[in-house]
């Protein structure tokens, strides 16, 4: 019986290596998916772990100078587990799924709204 292989064809032993590192499923470690540029209907996949707080700080601060791509690259840098070969390695489209992708990761992190009151 061969190995079982997960979207994006990572194994289940990668994924719970992951788990082991980062914790759990969907708290931490996060699967997504974008549409191929080069073959329509397709879906590529990548794996990801929620950013922690130094990795915000840093993308905050790019975000503050205005500098968007920076911030994606840091969020991807930092935190892409694994992606396909379309998704690295496609000399056309690379930004293109890189910025996504660090898009995607940032907005993973939630600002909570805090409420203060005057005591």
């Amino acid at each position: 019986m061969g190995k079982q292989t997960l979207p994006g064809g990572i194994t289940q032993e990668q994924l719970n290596e992951w788990v082991e590192k980062y914790g759990k499923v969907n708290e931490n470690v996060f699967r997504g998916s974008v549409p191929s540029l080069r073959d329509p209907g397709k879906k590529l996949y990548f794996y990801y772990r929620k950013p922690d707080k130094n990795v915000v700080a840093l993308c905050i601060s790019y975000m503050m100078r205005q500098e968007a791509f920076k911030a994606s690259d840091e969020f991807r840098n930092n935190c892409l587990l694994f992606s396909e070969a379309e998704i690295s390695g496609d000399e056309l489209y690379k930004d293109e799924y890189h910025f996504a992708i660090g898009k995607a990761i940032g907005e993973r992190f939630e600002m909570v709204q805090v409420e203060l009151e005057k005591i």
